[in-house]
């Protein structure tokens, strides 16, 4: 089976960046994700899985007050101290 991608040109040469680590090519590299992820679990496999992983977080949220608009700041300031300290330190991924 074939399928056609439109990928972003940001997320095609940071794929094709992958690829070549790994020596593929990005056709091959998209084949073996997608491969993994379809041997993975089927869809309610994961949607079960990931509900028991995220439980004890989403506890934790309940418990705080957060309001979702907090949660929501708070990630984001994270995210963004961890994109300052890479891009200071020359690592950026």
């Amino acid at each position: 089976m074939s399928v056609t991608l439109e990928l972003a040109e940001k997320v095609e040469n940071r794929l094709t960046i992958h690829a070549k680590r790994l020596g593929l090519t990005l056709p091959e590299f998209a084949t073996q994700v997608m491969g993994r992820i379809a041997d993975y679990s089927t869809p309610s496999e994961t949607a079960e899985s990931i509900d028991e992983i995220l439980a004890p977080f989403r506890k934790q949220v309940a418990e705080s007050g957060m309001s979702e608009d907090e949660l929501d700041a708070f990630f984001q300031e994270v995210r963004q101290e961890v994109w300052d300290e890479q891009h200071q330190h020359g690592k950026v991924a």
